[in-house]
């Protein structure tokens, strides 16, 4: 198929105020709302974290403490692949004989991508295989954690304002401003437990229990302290195969080494399995094992699954003004049969300058069986379908694949070179399972499965105007 690879060439509308849509693998379907749902409009929960090698699954409070990096894994500098201990023998003299050798096995960390090991920047080897390996001390560390400690205490105190924002809410606005103004000073007086005053004093007592911590601002250099540049900066030549990449910096941004030689092993930083919930009505769409070992889903509610995907087929070279035939393939991979209605998109929700052009659409509904992997006897129903189709707007039945015709005329104002789309509503089918799982074991009679019409909108690119895609 054309755009078997080239996802991006059919899009499916998510989010109907905003008019963004993307392709139908990237999206999921929300069977109690009844809706596709992207990435960005899901709640994004982290399950469990394990490292990438050694599949250790370690808590949230223990990945938090170790910073989210694996106690046991290393990984290149030079390449995001992971490295792996290489053994190695060398000869020494023998201590206790000099005329004797003995033989020494050492390990050191190597990468089998790109070849780079711990011996090139001169780290030596280590004679057992756990254990020895240690990671570079961060710049500037007591200072991070003094920002951070810092700015843990403004927070605190921002809960403590808001707390007693709250409770003096009700009270009259002569009461906020004389607890607001006046003076803590009690001239030897104690003030009553229920007065504006005694509640400054005692919010004062509570901002004092906290660590107090004196932040002094980084130091600054003046014009004349930086580092004048060299009289051959800008004439020597400079071998790039010695110094390190933008994405070999960004990879460690608490050290950003410049030359190769300086690089050292990182550890890994620990992966996390994670669930997907919506939004709207906070039920989950993916939700994964817990073990790390596992690559099965206790849910999974991706779009493709439940949502017939349209994909191009064939198309010819398009021209300005000129109809052409496209032929477009409808795929069901739902465990019912899929009654597919097309319609023309109004022109206000043609929210794309492009998709302008005229598209002629099946009159007819298509009818696509259910997939093979669903029934006993795959096909025993399509020769049924074959006779009734019209052969100007079917093409091909193909198991649960149905072919299409659509009739494109780009619009006349697109140059050669301009993308080709076309826009159009899709209703269909779904046959919801809900009544099934929360019917009781008492009931005598069967549930059967809701149908429910659900519509999408569909932009489709056609390739480049004048060229065979």
């Amino acid at each position: 198929m054309v755009d078997l690879l080239r996802v991006n060439r059919v899009q499916y509308v998510w989010n109907e105020e905003t008019g963004d849509r993307l392709p139908l693998c990237y999206l999921y379907f929300c069977k109690y709302c009844l809706d596709i749902r992207s990435s960005d409009n899901l709640l994004h929960e982290v399950d469990s974290h394990y490292c990438p090698q050694t599949q250790d699954a370690v808590s949230t409070t223990e990945a938090a403490a170790k910073k989210n990096k694996s106690a046991t894994c290393w990984q290149c500098p030079a390449c995001p692949n992971l490295l792996t201990t290489k053994g190695s023998t060398i000869t020494l003299p023998d201590p206790d004989d000099p005329t004797k050798k003995t033989v020494k096995k050492t390990h050191q960390l190597h990468c089998t991508f790109c070849r780079w090991s711990t011996r090139d920047v001169g780290i030596e080897d280590k004679a057992t295989t756990t254990g020895g390996w240690t990671e570079r001390e961060i710049p500037n560390f007591e200072r991070i954690h003094k920002v951070f400690d810092y700015y843990k205490q403004i927070a605190q105190k921002e809960i403590l304002d808001a707390k007693s924002a709250k409770k003096r809410g009700n009270k009259t606005l002569a009461m906020q401003l004389q607890q607001k103004y006046a003076s803590t000073k009690s001239y030897g007086r104690k003030p009553h437990p229920a007065s504006p005053l005694n509640a400054v004093v005692s919010r004062s007592k509570e901002f004092q229990d906290t660590k107090a911590m004196d932040l002094a601002p980084s130091p600054t250099l003046s014009l004349q302290d930086v580092e004048a540049i060299s009289e051959d900066a800008y004439s020597k030549e400079i071998d790039f195969s010695k110094l390190s990449s933008i994405s070999q910096r960004l990879s460690q941004p608490e050290h950003q080494t410049v030359d190769i030689s300086d690089f050292m092993p990182k550890k890994a930083i620990m992966f996390v399995k994670r669930s997907l919930r919506c939004k709207e009505c906070q039920h989950n769409l993916i939700k994964p094992e817990y073990h790390p070992t596992s690559i099965k889903f206790k849910m999974e509610l991706v779009a493709i699954q439940y949502v017939p995907e349209i994909r191009i087929v064939k198309q010819p070279v398009l021209k300005s003004g000129e109809r052409k035939r496209i032929t477009l393939v409808a795929i069901n991979r739902t465990d019912h049969t899929s009654h597919i209605t097309l319609s023309r998109m109004h022109q206000e929700n043609l929210n794309y300058s492009t998709a302008k052009s005229l598209c002629e659409l099946p009159s007819n509904e298509l009818v696509v069986p259910v997939s093979q992997f669903h029934v006993p006897e795959f096909g025993m129903n399509d020769d049924e379908n074959r006779t009734a189709d019209d052969s100007n707007e079917i093409a091909f039945r193909d198991g649960n694949k149905v072919g299409f015709y659509v009739w494109v005329t780009p619009d006349e104002t697109l140059n050669d070179g301009d993308d080709v789309w076309i826009s159009f509503n899709m209703k269909y089918d779904y046959h919801s399972t809900l009544a099934l799982l929360l019917q009781s074991k008492n009931d005598d009679k069967p549930a059967e499965p809701e149908v429910n019409w659900l519509c999408h909108r569909i932009f489709v690119n056609l390739g480049k105007l004048g060229t065979s895609n």
